[in-house]
């Protein structure tokens, strides 16, 4: 199943671990403002990147599965 345009149903199914693979676009405009596909106090969650390019128009496409719980770390900054 795929979800276009209705952020109702996807916070839904994200709230109720339903989806198994999303396929984020990222276009090449900033609106400054919308809605929330993922709301504040989700849980963290991981995810592993199984595929990702870019069209003609500069639109990426980044396919990711979820991966459990997220997992922090710390790294150091270059000096």
């Amino acid at each position: 199943m795929q979800i276009h345009g209705s952020g109702r149903l996807g916070r839904s199914l994200v709230a109720h671990h339903l989806i198994d693979e999303y396929n984020l676009l990222v276009h090449p405009v900033f609106p400054g403002s919308g809605r929330r596909l993922f709301p504040d106090g989700g849980p963290a969650t991981a995810f592993e990147l199984t595929g990702a390019r870019t069209n003609g128009s500069g639109i990426a496409i980044h396919t990711y599965r979820p991966a459990g719980r997220a997992q922090y770390g710390t790294f150091a900054l270059d000096a």
